[in-house]
């Protein structure tokens, strides 16, 4: 395997673009090259190549605008790598994250050094959020990212809701996740699937418990041998046996399907519940600004209908614009 180098990961974390396959591309070659004794300086090359765009952000010039755009663009890719790092490292346990944390934590206070950015931080605080819910870290370090950035929990609400310390002002609805959504679809189609298969499902089929029933209690319970008197009371007891044996086979194979089949539903449900909650949480943000901006829009339109009211009626105004001279533009402007 070829010698992992600070320039190597450098110019893999310079060459993302915002397209999820460019992101969970650089980070499955992270995390491939994880090793325990690669991880400083995995973390602090992603660190170095943070700084020196938000460094850069900050130096951009009003002529070079264009730059400082593509430069946030670049920290947000980086940020979506740290996040898919993240959470696609439990597998390897807590090493990574652990060692993930702090270079994260010095990000963050960067960034919050920065000239705010809404794009960095919406991409920020949503990374927060679902560490949160997803519980990637730890509470303690949560708790770091939070001083880091300046986030406070909203007491009222959920334990993943974060509110900037700053004045009260409007929250943007989130973009519409159209991954989401078809991850929503598929999980709903698989779990009407399940739920068709559960109709006939073979805990409740009673014709072959009443099959089952009819065999002698002697075929399933071996404390009955111990009263054999003869020879043919045993091969009686070994022919029954052999009759069931399929049979309950098969039933329990069933069961065992129908067990998986639960599991797969509740899973489906847990799912789809938690896709449906972000969705109306989008809904619930999306009404709360049509409703500001209906009022905003209601009172204009009472102050066009003072204006309006105050206007004179010239209806009752005798004028003769035929005798009346427009004025010149030099009357206009000057």
């Amino acid at each position: 395997m070829a010698l992992l180098t600070q320039e190597k990961i450098t110019q893999r974390l310079q060459g993302l673009d915002e397209k999820p396959e460019s992101i969970q591309t650089c980070s499955a070659w992270l995390l491939h090259h994880a090793k325990p004794q690669n991880l400083d300086i995995i973390f602090d090359t992603w660190l170095r190549v943070h700084c020196i765009d938000l460094q850069f952000s900050l130096s951009a010039s009003y002529s070079q605008e264009i730059y400082r755009e593509k430069s946030s663009k670049r920290i947000i890719n980086l940020i979506w790598v740290a996040n898919d790092v993240s959470q696609n490292s439990r597998k390897k346990g807590s090493e990574v994250t652990t060692a993930f944390s702090s270079r994260i934590e010095t990000a963050f206070k960067h960034i919050r050094k920065s000239p705010q950015d809404d794009g960095v931080d919406k991409c920020v605080s949503r990374c927060v959020e679902v560490w949160d819910l997803r519980r990637i870290f730890s509470r303690e370090q949560l708790h770091r990212f939070e001083s880091a950035l300046g986030l406070k929990r909203n007491s009222a609400g959920p334990s993943t809701s974060l509110q900037p310390e700053s004045p009260e002002k409007i929250v943007k609805a989130p973009e519409f996740d159209v991954e989401k959504m078809k991850q929503l679809e598929r999980a709903t189609r698989e779990m009407a699937e399940v739920l068709r298969r559960l109709e006939k499902a073979p805990s409740s089929d009673e014709k072959i418990r009443t099959e089952l029933a009819q065999f002698p209690e002697s075929t399933g319970n071996t404390s009955y041998l111990q009263h054999v008197r003869n020879e043919k009371e045993a091969r009686s007891i070994l022919e029954k046996t052999k009759e069931a044996g399929p049979l309950c086979k098969e039933y329990c194979d069933s069961l065992a399907n129908e067990v998986l089949d639960r599991r797969n539903l509740q899973n489906h449900l847990n799912e789809v519940l938690e896709t449906v909650k972000l969705i109306t949480t989008r809904n619930n943000t999306i009404l709360e600004d049509l409703k500001k901006r209906e009022k905003i829009m209601k009172n204009h339109l009472n102050q066009v209908e003072k204006s309006y009211d105050s206007l004179p009626d010239f209806s009752e105004m005798e004028l003769d614009f035929q005798h009346t001279n427009l004025p010149s533009l030099k009357e206009l402007f000057d």
